[in-house]
């Protein structure tokens, strides 16, 4: 008699597709795939407290979220800082992108020393006890950055460069900086980039300040010069945040005439968090200097040239 039941593989099956995010969200059926990825990535980054039950929802999500758990890290308050802190050093080690968007503590500096491989770092405040320690000295030795933000909305004065010492932009660890965007104008680093002497900052492309309306004449005059520097024939673009109240220094720097120079209105103000910018360019999307390129506008725009008929 014909024996109908297949005889058994000794082989075990193969392994079922992990399952979609739909099956487990069903409200998501109309959301494509690369929203839904944004939002679980987001919340991950956001929540750290719920971030492990978000990878639980399927091997699909965990996929999504993981490199967003392990390697951006965005801390909004103190509390955050404590289980970071107790993180074992191999998954420290991991982090690559940090926005600390509160004032430097000792619990806050404890952790950044901590870190060796940190590439993209954003600072909202500096430590109160700043001009004593260089910002290198702050981090890990290992640390070079390839992008710092520095928007401390705390607008000291801009002749006195008082918060100058805290960067010493020509250590290693600013070496393979190519991103830099700063709330001030900095005296000694402007005289630094334009100095064809010892160039700082070798292979920096992108560089932005946020324009006060008491800066006037002698910013926009800094501007020449960092633009003229036979060192800086590698900049890109220079980006100056404009905000309301400083249409008269817009004026002035139209009035430059330079290429490279980019004048970013900004309706929001100062005191704005400038967070979702970083996480979407720590995501490898469009963040600041998608924006400063896309809305930026050149003198070429204020004065657009005309062509005379012949």
């Amino acid at each position: 008699m014909l024996d109908l039941v297949p005889p058994r593989s000794s082989s075990p099956p193969p392994p079922s597709p992990p399952p979609s995010p739909r099956v487990v969200l069903p409200y998501s059926g109309d959301l494509p795939d690369e929203l839904l990825r944004q939002i679980f990535e987001l919340a991950v980054i956001l929540n750290r407290h719920t971030a492990k039950n978000f990878m639980q929802v399927s091997k699909w999500v965990r996929a999504w979220v993981i490199h967003a758990f392990y390697e951006i890290v965005f801390v909004k308050n103190d509390d955050q800082i404590y289980p970071l802190a107790r993180r074992h050093e191999h998954l420290l080690a991991k982090i690559q992108s940090l926005h600390i968007a509160l004032r430097l503590k000792k619990d806050s500096v404890k952790f950044l020393q901590r870190l060796p491989n940190i590439k993209q770092l954003a600072l909202q405040r500096l430590p109160r006890n700043h001009h004593s320690r260089p910002l290198e000295q702050l981090l890990h030795p290992d640390v070079r950055l390839r992008e710092f933000v520095l928007l401390n909305v705390e607008r000291g004065s801009y002749r006195s460069d008082v918060h100058y010492p805290f960067m010493t932009f020509s250590s290693p660890t600013f070496s393979t900086l190519t991103h830099l965007r700063l709330g001030h104008v900095y005296k000694n680093l402007v005289d630094q980039l334009a100095s064809s002497e010892v160039p700082i900052l070798p292979v920096l492309t992108h560089l932005s300040f946020d324009a006060c309306a008491e800066d006037g004449e002698r910013a926009a005059d800094d501007y020449r010069r960092i633009l003229g520097a036979p060192s800086r024939v590698d900049l890109h673009m220079l980006v100056v945040v404009v905000f309301p109240g400083g249409e008269t220094h817009t004026a002035q720097l139209f009035a430059l005439r330079l290429s490279r120079l980019v004048v970013l209105m900004d309706s929001a103000g100062p005191l704005k968090s400038r967070g979702g910018e970083w996480l979407a360019a720590a995501r490898g999307e469009s963040g600041f200097w998608e924006r400063a390129a896309r809305l930026g506008r050149t003198f070429r725009d204020a004065f657009p040239f005309k062509r005379v008929p012949v």
